[in-house]
This record gives C-alpha cells, sequence and structure tokens, in this order.
C-alpha cells in the first residue's frame, strides 16, 4: 500500500475526533434526553458519516485482505460503523423502530467486515424489522406468544455459556485497552506495534458489544411490534393478576407444633408442612 497522503491525515484527524465525542459521551453524566447531550450525538454522526463517506472515497480497503496485511493506521476505521449504531441508538427524536432498524445494519455491517477480515468467526444475527402497517402476520418471532414454545434448554444453555464467555473476555479486553492507552500517552513508549496492538483490542471489544447490543436490538423490535398491536386493537392487552399479598408464614413439622408455634404468633399464619404444600399449590 502507498503511504498516508494529507487526505488519509485530515481523514485520521476526523475519525479521531468522532471517536472522541462518542467515548465523551458513552462516560457522559448528563441525562440523554438533554439537549447538550442530543447536540453531542448528532454531532457525533455527521463527522462520523463524513469520515465513512471519505474512507469508502479512498477505497482503503479489499474484501480479499487480511488484517493483518493492511497498515496501522487504516485499523481504526473498521470502527466506522459499530461507532454510528451506538450513537444513533443514543437518538430520542424521531421514530424509534427506524432508529432501531439503522443501528441493527451498522453493527450487522461492522461484525461482517471484521469476520471478513480475519477477527473471527462470529454467528451473525440476521435484521430483524418490524411489518408496515396493515400487513399479514409477520416472522414466526411476531407469531408465537410469549410462554407458547417448549423451551429448548440445550440452547439455551449453550447461548448462556457462549454469552459468559464473551463477557469474560469483553473485561479482560477493556483491562488490556485500558494498559495500553496509558502506554501510549507517554511519547517514549509509542511506537507502531503498540497502536496496533490498541487498535485491534478496541475492534475486539466493539465486536462483542455489537453481538450484545443486536440482541437487545431484537427484543426491542418485538416490544414495539406488540405495542403497535395493541395499539391497533389486533391484539388485547393480557389482563394484569393482582399482586399476592406479602405476609410471613410460620411453618411448623405437625399440627402439635402448629397448636404451640401459633400461641406466640397471634396475628401470623401459622400452617403444618403438609399444609404449607396445600397452600402454595392453590395459589
Amino acid at each position: 500500500m502507498t503511504a498516508p497522503d494529507k487526505n488519509e491525515e485530515s481523514l485520521s484527524e476526523m475519525f479521531d475526533r468522532g471517536l472522541g465525542l462518542q467515548e465523551e459521551i458513552e462516560n457522559s453524566p448528563e441525562p440523554s434526553n438533554s439537549p447538550e447531550y442530543q447536540n453531542k450525538v448528532k454531532k457525533g454522526i455527521l463527522i462520523l458519516e463524513d469520515a465513512t463517506r471519505f474512507v469508502s472515497s479512498l477505497d482503503l480497503f479489499s474484501r480479499n485482505e487480511n488484517y493483518k496485511e493492511l497498515e496501522t493506521s487504516h485499523l481504526k476505521y473498521f470502527l466506522l460503523p459499530v461507532l454510528l449504531a451506538d450513537l444513533n441508538s443514543r437518538l430520542t427524536e424521531g421514530e424509534r423502530e427506524n432508529i432501531v432498524e439503522i443501528c441493527q445494519i451498522y453493527y450487522i455491517d461492522f461484525l461482517t467486515r471484521t469476520n471478513d477480515y480475519g477477527f473471527g468467526d462470529v454467528r451473525i444475527p440476521v435484521l430483524k424489522t418490524m411489518k408496515k402497517e396493515g400487513d399479514q402476520e409477520g416472522s414466526e418471532d411476531h407469531q408465537t406468544k410469549p410462554g407458547s414454545r417448549i423451551p429448548d434448554l440445550n440452547k439455551m444453555n449453550s447461548e448462556r455459556e457462549e454469552k459468559m464467555a464473551r463477557f469474560r473476555e469483553k473485561k479482560e479486553v477493556e483491562l488490556e485497552i485500558k494498559r495500553l492507552k496509558e502506554l501510549v500517552i507517554d511519547p517514549a513508549s509509542r511506537d507502531d506495534d503498540l497502536i496496533r496492538n490498541l487498535q485491534i483490542n478496541m475492534i475486539k471489544r466493539f465486536r462483542s458489544i455489537a453481538l450484545e447490543e443486536l440482541d437487545s436490538l431484537h427484543m426491542e423490535i418485538d416490544i414495539l411490534h406488540h405495542r403497535r398491536e395493541l395499539r391497533a386493537g389486533r391484539v388485547e392487552a393480557e389482563p394484569v393478576k393482582p399482586a399476592r399479598p406479602l405476609q410471613p408464614i410460620i411453618i411448623t413439622k405437625d399440627n402439635l407444633q402448629k397448636e404451640m408455634y401459633g400461641l406466640g404468633y397471634p396475628s401470623l399464619p401459622v400452617l403444618s408442612v403438609d399444609e404449607f404444600y396445600d397452600h402454595r399449590s392453590n395459589i
């Protein structure tokens, strides 16, 4: 590859500005619906969209390459779609279903691209959208009522183990990123290998985040769909069951102990073991 020119240097500055804003927003104590917070989000989106157009015009990536063949200065641009997904997910204006779809597209693009370049081979969830108004009932996910399917316990255990492994890996990667950032600050210790290692670990961290967020966005799509069906009168709201009042129960071994303990707790229900289980089965 050719050495970076002035255009690529200005692209680098643009990207760093967008990344800095995303990190500031991610760690911001401001309310997410405040005008200041939302203005930062919109500004970050515009900067990163411009950087994405810039990368496309420079044609920095080729699908038949591995990330190990790429220059260190180009690695960070893999983060563009995932950063845009993160910022778009924080928008409070506009139709939420449109925002959810856009975020999914960005996350899927990021995971697909990083898979293609050899960062790993994760299973990428499909894009999940809502049916338009007036359409027939959609996918199996929308047709199936909660609790109507027999859960696949093996699949649930496998997914749980996968998520736990991903969580542990993400925590390890975050510690490594923190260590590398502290080293990069010092010009005396900064070199290409150090910066490259930092960029690769940032990509790994965001791959875990992208998978987590896609799971959340899929659940949100189901919730948005159900709310729309409720508003349109196509489904009925489930009746709210009255809450069972909380009350301590003294459990005794038999009726003799029940009579004895009942004297000490006149205002509380005192049940024998058999009565307790009969009581539970009737709730």
